[in-house]
């Protein structure tokens, strides 16, 4: 799932709840491991991340949280109701 496709699913699920209001950022990083050992290389690992900012306004009270484990069992575990 592309970060644009997460940010307008995170939105569209949240604005369906109480939520008055509400900012989405996702921000896509790729990461590489260089490991030396006796100065060789020893590792190299390279991964990608999704972290995900939200910014909200629910009944008058501001509520922002960030999260860096983007799945849809984390999406969809939302305790507002």
């Amino acid at each position: 799932m592309e970060p644009e496709e997460i940010a307008n699913y995170i939105k569209r699920t949240l604005m369906k709840k109480c939520v008055d209001d509400v900012i989405v950022s996702v921000g896509k990083d790729n990461t590489a491991l260089i490991k030396f050992s006796n100065n060789k290389i020893s590792v190299t690992k390279t991964w990608d991340t999704i972290d995900l900012g939200i910014f909200m306004a629910v009944k008058k009270k501001i509520v922002t949280t960030s999260i860096k484990d983007i799945s849809y069992n984390v999406i969809n575990h939302n305790p507002i109701s």
